[in-house]
């Protein structure tokens, strides 16, 4: 066992405790690949909501459904319990496979005339121009 060093004035002081280890370079390299990493998985997180948000105007609506929202403006459309004060429409009709072309056509606003309680007409399908691809639902008010 070794004595601790001897001062000027010939006292013992005990030895110092050890620091903290030096922060190598391959730790910052470590720490910021996993901030990267972090932030990378976020992005992608974020676009693929964007991405969802902006071509899928999707309900799932069957025939019986209801609906909330406004149909001009189709991201706030969304199934509703149909006792809900807030549901909006009743789906009385589905017609599948259409285009957004074909909804927006005379053809397409008279693709709900088999419902006879159609009175609104909505398309939700797959992307958002005129090959956007879906069905158009039939409407009539919810109460």
């Amino acid at each position: 066992m070794t004595n601790p060093p001897e001062d000027a004035s010939g006292e013992r002081k005990p030895h110092a405790p050890p620091g903290p280890p030096a922060r190598t370079t391959s730790t910052t390299k470590t720490l910021l690949i996993m901030v990267g990493a972090v932030l990378g998985i976020a992005a992608l997180g974020l676009a693929a909501l964007i991405i969802y948000t902006r071509f899928f105007t999707l309900t799932g609506a069957e025939v019986g459904d209801c609906l909330t929202g406004d149909i001009n403006k189709p991201y706030s459309i969304e199934v509703a319990d149909c006792g809900a004060p807030d549901a909006t429409y009743r789906v009385v009709g589905r017609v599948e496979d259409k285009t957004m072309a074909e909804f927006e056509s005379k053809a397409g606003k008279k693709a709900c005339a088999p419902f006879k309680d159609a009175e609104f007409v909505y398309f939700e399908g797959y992307g958002d121009d005129a090959t956007a691809s879906g069905a158009i639902l039939c409407l009539s008010e919810a109460n």
